[in-house]
């Protein structure tokens, strides 16, 4: 009777532990996931970053030779 109860034991564990990893496996899959999409945010915003430096940049070399004209 132990032997039995001992394999019905083991089998609980086994089935546990693979649930377990498979939580782990699906927790990592939506992890990965969100990391790809914060990378493809982060890209985007250094990108409009760069485009209001350039604009920034624009406004005032106009700001400094409209100065220039009128001194």
């Amino acid at each position: 009777m132990g032997i039995i109860r001992n394999n019905i034991a083991v089998r609980k564990s086994r089935e546990r532990a693979k649930l377990r990893l498979e939580g782990t496996q699906k927790k990592l899959i939506e992890l990965h996931t969100e990391t790809q999409t914060q990378k493809e945010l982060i890209i985007h915003m250094q990108q409009q970053c760069m485009e209001w430096e350039t604009k920034a940049s624009r406004a005032e070399r106009r700001l400094e030779e409209t100065l220039k004209v009128n001194t």
